[in-house]
């Protein structure tokens, strides 16, 4: 897949949300999710806790793109 920002070659994986150790040490067992906020409007949930979703990355600017479900 080619980046949408920077026309580089991205790399294919997964985005995932998910704790540390030492966050599970230090404040304990929590839900975690990722989310959009947009700059109006309510954040959206895109990953829930512990999800994993399909993704593309690309190591020249850092783009990250997740499929969607």
């Amino acid at each position: 897949m080619q980046c949408p920002s920077c026309k580089m070659e991205m790399e294919a994986g997964r985005a995932q949300v998910k704790g540390t150790i030492l966050g599970f040490l230090l404040v304990g067992l929590s839900y975690q999710h990722l989310y959009f906020l947009p700059s109006q409007g309510a954040k959206e949930k895109i990953i829930p806790s512990r999800g994993i979703r399909p993704a593309h990355y690309c190591r020249q600017c850092r783009g990250l793109f997740i499929e969607p479900y």
